[in-house]
């Protein structure tokens, strides 16, 4: 209720300027916790963890919702000292919109050919794996980056920015041929991540064109909740199927080159990746039996660190491995003890890194740094590609609910850098805008 009531409240009621960043995180936790409880089940839970566990772990999302509205309403103003240039709500990208999707596809090309460069130019196993005996990732490479695979990650991460934005203009865009350009882009960048097993690369996509239709195209209520409900139901659905694939629980056989791994277990993968409050109690568990200690901040250290090349650093922390171990998942037959990774969720990952009391309000400020962030982004909407450059952001928001790390930011960076190089270059329309 309290999470229902504080959605409402900012939306609704409020309706500032950080209302929908910070709806955004209190939507968090709805869907990585809140959700979790109601498909698990209080008795499963409590079997699992005992009662005074999970009391302990409700009463941290409930400190973290409400520390996190009261760091929104002081922290989101600090970001709005900035001038707001005139935003035309019936023509979101102004006259910006022919050169902002020529840029775009410009630098969807040139990723493109690096991309199927690094492929052997096999388009078809790239962009229609299911026609594919043996699917290729134009940016493929190992968990642990070596050598020059810090370029590869920063291809990826752009390529994902720059197919978040095309969704954001074939939706925003006026004039019919933008429109239809940035529509065929966005979906030939679309189509490869989909039938990838990583749920986060298609989200950072398809959300920020799903967003605009629902929070600044001029719809009416009843389409914006037809459109948002139609949109989850696919989504949900088709993530769910990609996780009982790769499972095992649903075979992929009828689609070439897709078929589970045979021998692969066969489990339950209704909370997979998205069991937020069952890392939360296992967090605190392991933390208070000291079998998983971080230090004070380690984990965030770890995180913040990541933009740093390994090639650079050899010795670079691995991030979340130490805390997958002590989970019971190693693997000695891996090179690093283990095979995947366990993400500890937004919440949790402030309890590890704080303590059971501190940890709330550390995950808590921290989100609301976030969503200063994405306010000052509506605040600049009227320049054109930071109405984009928000939208990017509100959807790799998503992704937060595992926990706060650059590795989720890293789509919302590489478009930053984007913009503020499109904006510094200063084509003719840009000049107008800013003027």
């Amino acid at each position: 209720m309290l999470v229902v009531f504080g959605l409402g409240y900012e939306v609704v009621v409020r309706r500032q300027v950080w209302s929908i960043p910070a709806a955004a995180v209190i939507a968090l936790v709805a869907f990585w916790y809140v959700a979790n409880i109601l498909q698990e089940g209080t008795a499963s839970l409590t079997a699992t963890f005992g009662v005074e566990r999970f009391n302990w772990a409700l009463a941290q999302i409930v400190v973290f919702t409400l520390a996190f509205w009261v760091f929104a309403q002081v922290v989101c103003p600090l970001f709005l000292h900035t001038p707001r240039p005139r935003y035309d709500r019936d023509r979101p990208l102004g006259d910006q919109e022919e050169v902002l999707v020529r840029a775009l596809a410009f630098a969807w090309l040139a990723l493109t050919i690096v991309g199927l460069w690094r492929v052997d130019g096999d388009v078809i196993a790239v962009f229609l794996p299911f026609l594919s005996e043996e699917p290729k990732s134009m940016f493929g490479r190992g968990a642990v980056g070596s050598g020059l695979d810090f370029l590869v990650a920063s291809g990826e991460y752009s390529h994902l920015a720059v197919g978040g934005l095309l969704g954001s203009a074939a939706v925003l865009a006026a004039r019919p041929s933008p429109r239809r350009w940035a529509a065929v882009l966005f979906f030939a960048t679309l189509l490869p991540y989909l039938f990838q097993h990583a749920r986060h690369r298609p989200l950072a996509v398809l959300m920020p064109g799903l967003l605009a239709l629902f929070l600044v195209k001029n719809y009416s209520s009843a389409v914006r909740v037809a459109t948002a409900g139609a949109a989850a139901v696919l989504i949900l659905g088709w993530f769910s199927f990609m996780t009982e694939a790769r499972s095992g629980r649903r075979a992929w056989d009828d689609v070439p080159g897709l078929s589970a791994e045979p021998g692969r277990d066969r489990q339950d993968s209704r909370v997979v990746g998205l069991d937020m409050f069952d890392e939360l109690c296992h967090v605190g568990t392991l933390k208070d039996s000291g079998r998983y200690d971080p230090g004070f901040c380690g984990e965030y250290l770890e995180q913040f660190i990541a933009f740093v090349p390994r090639t650079f650093w050899p010795g670079k922390p691995l991030i979340s491995f130490d805390y997958t171990i002590a989970r019971g998942f190693s693997d000695p037959s891996q090179p690093h003890l283990v095979s995947m990774s366990i993400c500890l969720g937004l919440i949790g990952q402030g309890v590890a890194n704080c303590g059971g009391y501190l940890g709330p309000l550390v995950a808590a400020f921290l989100a609301s740094l976030w969503a200063g962030v994405l306010a000052r982004m509506w605040a600049q909407r009227g320049r054109p590609a930071r109405l984009g450059l928000y939208l990017v952001g509100i959807a790799v928001t998503v992704n937060m609910g595992r926990g706060i790390s650059l590795l989720a930011l890293f789509p919302f960076v590489f478009a930053y850098l984007g913009v503020r190089a499109y904006e510094y270059l200063k084509p003719p329309a840009a000049r107008r805008a800013a003027a």
